[in-house]
């Protein structure tokens, strides 16, 4: 404990002296005003508070001074007591005796604070040590009291991925319609998909005057949740009945059925079709296709591969198309990315990035990731096109297409079945000419029926990427020409650079400098740009 400075009064036959002692290093000095008060507490009125002031400021020459020539009675040592507004502690300051009179004793110090009340969080080691070392003038905590630990609500702990989670609807008969699917998480039977951990009601404490101080209420939790799940014994565990998908709606916790592909779509499983949903907890490699009627979610990477769902297409790890993969989707594609791929879909595309690829939505393309680039290629859709950044500073072509006319959309939507029919029969003819390939590997060479096969197939798989490619470029342009939504808008969160080319239906905005937090509309016969 460092000690402040101290002055002790002494009685001498020609009257009443100061003896100042000298704080320890970094502790604090006395001051004049504080041998007044003192002098004044112990109704000692025959004294000049000049010669005090004087005295102090002499200290360093001499550390006693008269200041009386009347001799000041002698008194016992005492303390002054000091309580929190709170009651939590109780602040003492030790003052020397006065000539013969005695010192505090531990025992005089506590009867003190019983007087005062204060019975609880005594310290009384503390006391001992300031009485033991004389530690005049400074101040110590002579008790305190106990704050109350404060407890903790229950809460309610998810065993599964909850982010980007949609707000499906349940239908009568307890399924979960995912026509507007953000993302799904996979559950198994049995599995323990959220846990409660109760509340921890705390400590109460307790002040300097023994009364108890209660801790803050505490709130507790219970699961919602619809079928396919049950409640373990002890209360604290959601537990799925079935295989399936799980989502978060607000706080309630919805269960629904679905099929499982457990490895990657690869040469152990050949090609997939199923009819309803399929998730596939690996990746899509490439030359491989995945077909579903309904929702397909794929926990992995897909590759230069062909996938076409009925419903809506997620891929959590995104799309790495190799300018090979060709995606679509009759509902909404949600992609961690997509590059150098072409993905078409009639819903939604929702994306962190979108580069170098041809993206086509009847509704709205939102690239929402960190940096949220859409960079490169083409982004069609029928309503909405959102990024935080479109383009780049080094001026990469990339055109950007809203709006719809009506007088195409047939034409449109035959061709997106002939392109899905070419992509499938292009598989095809890959397999065949890898069977070949490896035959030829594995026995040196074909027979001449097998050799005219294999570069037939070869030829073949030229002519419907030609084919493929004219297919979709009319595609696209049909897209970019149908009846204008006069609704449609492109959105920038960020900035949008020069290289890129705004398109509303047949009006085209080339983009020549930098702009900022902006959208685009069509007003009349222009396009114009708007702040956010």
């Amino acid at each position: 404990m460092k000690k402040n400075g101290y002055f002790m009064v002494s009685v001498k036959p020609d009257g009443t002296y100061i003896t100042v002692t000298e704080p320890d290093e970094g502790a604090k000095g006395v001051t004049a005003d504080e041998i007044v008060v003192f002098l004044d507490s112990r109704r000692f009125e025959d004294f000049n508070k000049d010669d005090v002031r004087a005295g102090i400021r002499r200290i360093s020459e001499n550390n006693c001074f008269k200041i009386s020539s009347t001799a000041m009675n002698s008194s016992a040592a005492f303390c002054i007591y000091s309580i929190d507004n709170d009651k939590m502690n109780v602040t003492a300051v030790m003052y020397p005796p006065v000539g013969t009179g005695s010192e505090m004793t531990c025992e005089e110090v506590i009867g003190d604070l019983t007087a005062k009340g204060i019975i609880y969080g005594v310290n009384e080691d503390t006391i001992k040590e300031v009485i033991r070392n004389k530690a005049y003038n400074t101040p110590f905590v002579a008790a305190k009291g106990d704050e109350p630990v404060q407890g903790k609500d229950a809460e309610i702990e998810y065993l599964f991925n909850t982010h980007n989670i949609a707000k499906p609807k349940v239908k009568e008969d307890g399924t979960v319609d995912y026509h507007e699917l953000d993302l799904i998480t996979s559950v198994k039977a049995e599995q323990v998909v959220a846990k409660i951990i109760p509340v921890d009601k705390g400590i109460p404490g307790r002040n300097v005057m023994g009364a108890e101080i209660p801790p803050n209420r505490v709130n507790k939790k219970n699961f919602k949740f619809t079928r396919n799940a049950y409640i373990s014994e002890d209360g604290l565990s959601l537990i799925s009945k079935v295989n399936g998908h799980i989502t978060l709606e607000g706080d309630k916790i919805l269960i629904s059925d679905i099929y499982d592909v457990p490895v990657d779509v690869d040469n152990t499983t050949g090609d997939i079709e199923y009819e309803g949903n399929v998730i596939v907890h690996g990746n899509v490699r490439a030359g491989f296709t995945l077909k579903a009627s309904g929702d397909i979610t794929i926990m992995g990477v897909v590759e230069g591969a062909n996938v076409d769902a009925g419903g809506n297409l997620t891929v959590n790890r995104g799309i790495q198309g190799m300018n090979k993969a060709q995606i679509h989707a009759g509902g909404d594609i949600v992609s961690k990315f997509v590059e150098n791929a072409t993905i078409v879909c009639g819903g939604n595309i929702e994306t962190d990035s979108l580069l170098h690829s041809s993206s086509s939505a009847g509704g709205k393309i939102t690239v929402n990731g960190k940096n949220g680039l859409l960079v490169g290629g083409t982004a069609r859709a029928g309503q909405l096109v959102t990024a935080k950044q479109i383009g780049n500073t080094m001026g990469t072509v990339t055109n950007v297409y809203v709006g719809v006319d009506p007088s195409l959309r047939k034409r449109v939507n035959e061709l997106s079945e002939l392109i899905k029919k070419a992509v499938a029969d292009k598989e095809k003819l890959g397999q065949v000419v890898a069977v070949l390939r490896k035959k030829m590997e594995t026995e040196g060479k074909l027979e001449p029926e097998r050799q005219e096969m294999l570069q037939k197939s070869m030829r073949n798989i030229i002519l419907i990427e030609q084919s493929v490619k004219q297919m979709t470029e009319e595609y696209n342009n049909g897209k970019e020409s149908l009846v204008e939504d006069t609704n449609a808008r492109i959105k920038i969160t960020g900035s949008i650079y020069q290289g890129v080319k705004l398109s509303f239906g047949n009006t085209v905005l080339f983009i020549k400098d930098k702009n900022d937090y902006c959208q685009y509309v069509k007003e009349g016969a222009d396009i114009v740009r708007l702040p956010l």
